[in-house]
Parts: structure tokens; C-alpha cells; sequence
């Protein structure tokens, strides 16, 4: 999955071309995905994880934009989450099928969660970004945390920590160009998906977007 800095960056630059309205709900929703209960390893239902006959995996977006219905273009919190997803079926793609990443050698994922805490300084520094999401009084209420198990319990230590954090070294795999390329990508194709919602209908086809685990 993308970092948290990476969705932040994406939705800084997507709020550039589009209006959300309450950006805070916006960003917010970029973030939640990722706030799934880590002790029940519950992420393959946050991120809507489905797997075909040959054993790819993709990010079900189709299912999600049928969960939230009216809501994704009511409600910026919903949109949000929902991008956050199509940014991460980008990136695992981009990751896996393009760069031909290796995830199953844990020590590329030992010095490829280093890479994300060099290029969370270098996103932070490169977007201008501020940490300042906050969750609202009556988040509990959201029908989101009925739709899903989340924990947001730790998001402002995680956040604390990111905006924070400094890797050792240089890069190993995850460059500051492939951020960027990223950044760039996703919210270009977000914004087409966004201008395709508005109109009651979807840009993307999730079904391109399979990798191998």
C-alpha cells in the first residue's frame, strides 16, 4: 500500500482541480483504509481485497462504489475512501507488475518500509504538507465504521511519526521519482474517475489492474 504522506500528496494535489468542499473529511477518508484493526489483520476487507482463478489479487473498487452508493459524491469522507483505494490498485500494480517487485523476501520489505520513511520527509517537504487532519467529534456515528472495522485509535501517533520520522541511508528500491510518478498518476486518474461519478458512472476498470502474490 502507499503511504500515508504518498495519499496525502495525492489529495492535496487532486483538492488543486477539484472542489471537495470540507477538505478535512477529504483527507480524512484518504487515511481510513489503512485504520483497520491490525490484530485481526482485517486490511483485506478495508482495501475490499479479491482474488481470480489464478491467484492475483486486485482491489475490488466496483464492490466499493456499490457499498457507498450516493455517498461518494455526497460526502467527501466516502470519496476519499474510496480514492484511496484506486490510488493503491495504481500503486500495487505500478509496484508489482511493473518494477516487478519482489514482496515475498522479507528483507526487501525490512528496507522498503526504510525507503517510505526517506520519501515521507521528501513528500512532505515536496507538496507542502501539514499535518493537520483531525477526526470528528461523532466519528463513531459513521455509517463507515458499521460498513467497516476501523481502528483510529493511533492515527494521530501514526501521523506524529510520519510527518516526523526519518530513514537511515538512501533508497533502496522506492525512489523519489517513483513518488512522484505516483502522486501525478493517481490523482490524474482520480480525477477522471471523480468527473466520471459526477455523471453517475466510472472511468476505471479494475479488472486491468490484477498483480501477482
Amino acid at each position: 500500500m502507499a503511504s500515508r504522506t504518498l495519499h496525502l500528496a495525492a489529495a492535496k494535489v487532486i483538492s488543486e482541480s477539484y472542489d471537495s468542499g470540507d477538505k478535512n473529511r477529504f483527507s480524512l477518508g484518504m487515511l481510513l483504509p489503512d485504520m483497520y484493526v491490525v490484530q485481526k489483520k482485517n486490511r483485506s476487507a478495508t482495501h475490499l481485497i479479491k482474488y481470480n482463478d489464478n491467484g492475483e489479487k486486485t482491489i475490488d473498487v466496483a464492490a466499493c462504489r456499490e457499498l457507498f452508493g450516493d455517498r461518494l459524491t455526497a460526502d467527501p469522507l466516502y470519496l476519499g475512501y474510496y480514492l484511496h483505494l484506486v490510488q493503491d490498485l495504481v500503486y500495487h500494480y505500478s509496484l508489482h507488475v511493473v518494477y516487478n517487485w519482489n514482496s515475498s523476501d522479507i528483507e526487501n520489505v525490512k528496507r522498503l518500509y526504510n525507503d517510505y520513511r526517506l520519501i515521507n520527509r521528501y513528500a512532505i517537504d515536496r507538496y507542502k504538507l501539514e499535518n493537520n487532519v483531525l477526526l470528528p467529534e461523532n466519528f463513531a456515528g459513521e455509517k463507515l465504521n458499521e460498513m467497516f472495522e476501523l481502528d483510529i485509535s493511533t492515527l494521530y501517533d501514526e501521523l506524529a511519526e510520519d510527518f516526523s520520522s526519518s530513514g537511515e541511508g538512501e533508497t533502496f528500491f522506492f525512489t523519489e521519482k517513483m513518488a512522484d510518478d505516483f502522486v501525478s498518476q493517481s490523482a490524474k486518474l482520480c480525477l477522471n474517475e471523480i468527473d466520471a461519478l459526477m455523471n453517475g458512472k466510472s472511468a476505471l476498470d479494475g479488472h486491468k489492474y490484477y498483480w501477482r502474490v
